[in-house]
């Protein structure tokens, strides 16, 4: 989407959204909020300040994170839902607010009435990977023969019941043909890539972050198919898993800026606009990658909405047909 056809649409929901007229001219005349759901330090605090660094000096006002960590994020979110509607309090936000508000209904927020979003600004697809001693294939057409074989014999890891990593797991399961694998779910994703790597399990489906430098030539670990479309600039030898025969193995988690449902449709508007231009910046979009995150500078609160209620689909089907649930 090139600029003028960016801005359009933005100024489309402006003008269809009653809100539009509550909104002030002088917005932002004071600090905003970006509440990010993890601690400081990790990929998604580390993308939300960096993210918050050049969308301050163009929106005049300082942009603060407020790490709100805890309950798969659903502390953050459920607290930027609740709050007031004017722009000045922000989610950065990833598929735990999707996943966990599938698996509990007392979550506090519905992931798409709850919220007026701003942009998708990352994505991180999931790579499949296999300890090489434990499962020594070479490809994903191999590993999927492999484990159909050997019902019951392979096991697999997640980060925890109801994580992206469970979740891609179940999906892996079903668009394979119905792979009959032990799964293992880890406290946490430190904890399931040690399991993988010391041949506690067999099979892992996690972000290149944490799985590429364990599959160097002399790592222990081999990294099968990439669950995109297209292949990561930076691991390009790894095929994606269209090219490898599954192209319904589709899986990632995302970075989403949010605001609370009922935000004036000019201050999202302006916010958006203003995240087009940082997220346009070849310099940041290098900066992005660097960290392994796929940057996506053309979403919209159109498209972005509609990403959101898309990927809430999807995995809803994956949680009836996997029957996930934390009881």
């Amino acid at each position: 989407m090139d600029r003028r056809t960016f801005l359009k649409v933005g100024a489309g929901v402006a003008v269809m959204s009653p809100g539009a007229v509550l909104a002030k001219d002088d917005f932002p005349n004071r600090p905003i909020r970006l509440v990010v759901g993890f601690p400081p330090g990790g990929q998604s605090d580390i993308f939300a300040r960096r993210y918050a660094e050049r969308v301050s000096p163009l929106l005049g006002v300082p942009v603060v994170i407020d790490n709100k960590p805890g309950a798969s994020a659903s502390i953050a979110n459920a607290s930027v839902a609740r709050s007031t509607p004017d722009g000045y309090t922000l989610s950065f936000a990833t598929s735990s607010l999707i996943l966990y508000a599938l698996l509990n209904s007392k979550a506090g927020y519905d992931p798409v009435s709850s919220f007026s979003p701003i942009a998708i600004v990352g994505e991180t697809p999931m790579v499949i990977g296999v300890n090489k001693a434990k499962l020594p294939v070479e490809n994903l057409e191999a590993l999927i023969r492999e484990i159909k074989a050997n019902p019951g014999k392979y096991s697999a890891a997640s980060t925890g019941i109801g994580a992206i990593a469970h979740y891609s797991l179940e999906l892996f399961k079903m668009e394979a043909g119905g792979l009959d694998l032990v799964h293992v779910p880890y406290t946490g994703g430190a904890a399931a890539l040690l399991g993988l790597i010391r041949g506690e399990v067999d099979l892992f489906i996690e972000t290149l972050t944490s799985m590429l430098p364990y599959s160097q030539e002399s790592g222990p670990l081999r990294l099968l198919a990439y669950c995109s479309d297209k292949r990561a600039s930076y691991a390009p030898a790894i095929p994606t898993t269209r090219e490898a025969g599954l192209p319904g193995m589709l899986a990632s988690t995302f970075n989403a800026v949010l605001a609370p449902a009922g935000t004036p449709a000019a201050v999202v508007g302006k916010l958006a606009d203003i995240t087009h231009d940082v997220m346009s910046k070849t310099a940041f979009q290098d900066e992005i990658r660097a960290s392994l995150i796929d940057p996506i500078a053309d979403s919209n609160p159109v498209s972005a909405k509609d990403y959101i209620a898309s990927n809430l689909e999807k995995w809803r089907l994956v949680t009836a047909k996997a029957k996930i649930s934390l009881e």
